[in-house]
C-alpha cells in the first residue's frame, strides 16, 4: 500500500508509483497489486490519476527492460530484510503489475486509457533514445 497526495499533484502521485517500484527492487520483488491512488477521499481526478500510474509504470518497465540481462526471467532471490535501501538490484525488473479495479469507473478508466497512454509513452520512448544517439 503507498499513501498518496491529497487532491491532484501528478509530481508527489508520480513519487507514491516510483516508491512503491523501489521498494518491490529492494526486496526483489517482481509482481505488485496497485489501487486507484488517490482517488476516493482524497479527491484525486480519476482520468488523471490513471494516466499518472500508467505513465510511472510504463517507465520502469522499459528502464528496467533496457537495462536487464538475457536471465532476467529467472527466479528473483528471497527477500532480504536487512537490505540496503540504497542498494541495486542489478538483475531485477518487475514481471507483473496488476492495477487492482474496485469500481467499474476505475477498471473503464483504465481500459480506455491503457491504449492510448502507451501509444503517447512509446512515442516519447523512442524520441529520447533517438536523441541520446
Amino acid at each position: 500500500h503507498t499513501a498518496g497526495p491529497v487532491r491532484e499533484n501528478a509530481a508527489q502521485l508520480a513519487a507514491c508509483y516510483r516508491s512503491t517500484f523501489k521498494l518491490m527492487r529492494r526486496f526483489a520483488l517482481t509482481t505488485v497489486g496497485m489501487t486507484c491512488v488517490s482517488t476516493g477521499i482524497f479527491g484525486y481526478p480519476l482520468e488523471a490519476a490513471t494516466r499518472v500510474a500508467l505513465l510511472a509504470t510504463f517507465d520502469v518497465m522499459m528502464k528496467t527492460r533496457a537495462s536487464s540481462p538475457a536471465n532476467a526471467a529467472e527466479p528473483a532471490a528471497p527477500p532480504n530484510p536487512n537490505a540496503d535501501p540504497s542498494a541495486e538490484r542489478e538483475a531485477w525488473r518487475p514481471k507483473a503489475v496488476v492495477f487492482a479495479c474496485y469500481k467499474p469507473e476505475e477498471q473503464r478508466a483504465y481500459a480506455a486509457l491503457f491504449p492510448k497512454v502507451l501509444a503517447q509513452f512509446s512515442a516519447d520512448w523512442a524520441t529520447k533514445q533517438k536523441a541520446a544517439l
